[in-house]
């Protein structure tokens, strides 16, 4: 009758330890955006006079830098999976 009862508990705990509890799922690493995507705006750049040629000159470089800086966000929303209507514009100058 021992062996009877020994051999049962013996069954029972190794049955157990190969099923084994359920494993939890893990959540996944976290990887860093490039540097490209996190490097801090340029500087806008200040006009040379208020004559009407430089202050056009000053605006249209003002403006690249603007596109340049919402191209850089939309590529970072991109690498975070968050989707924008907006960005597809600068989606399509990568």
């Amino acid at each position: 009758m021992r062996l009877l009862t020994l051999s049962i508990v013996a069954c029972c705990l190794l049955s157990a330890c190969a099923v084994g509890p359920t494993p939890t799922p893990g959540t996944p690493p976290k990887v860093p955006p490039p540097a490209s995507l996190t490097a801090p705006p340029q500087p806008l750049p200040p006009p040379d006079s208020g004559q009407m040629r430089d202050l056009e000159s000053n605006h249209l470089a003002t403006a690249r830098a603007y596109h340049l800086l919402a191209q850089q966000m939309c590529n970072l929303l991109s690498f975070l999976e968050i989707n924008h209507d907006i960005c597809i514009k600068f989606e399509a100058d990568r």
